[in-house]
């Protein structure tokens, strides 16, 4: 739909409501995806820790559960190493 798209927003004189109806298109899906993402992984956070916890931290893996891939891209070595960094008097070793 996307290479359709610009094919004929090259011709958008000719097919000006065909132009604007394919923007759309293209645009609409997205944003009713993105916002049933948030709630199936906020309801699936929330079914998988039934324990009593804090709004804070819920909010919190509830952002992480929505953006995985950036989540699950991050390099840990490094989130742990400035973990330890700014706090070193912690009781968890984490080297």
């Amino acid at each position: 739909l996307v290479a359709f798209a610009k094919f004929v927003s090259e011709y958008a004189e000719a097919f000006y409501e065909l132009n604007r109806l394919i923007g759309i298109a293209v645009t609409l899906p997205v944003t009713s995806v993105e916002a049933e993402r948030s709630f199936s992984c906020l309801k699936l956070v929330k079914t998988h820790l039934r324990t009593t916890m804090l709004d804070d931290r819920l909010s919190d893996i509830a952002v992480l559960s929505v953006h995985s891939q950036r989540a699950n891209a991050l390099d840990l070595d490094l989130v742990i190493d400035k973990f330890a960094n700014t706090y070193p008097n912690c009781r968890i070793t984490l080297r």
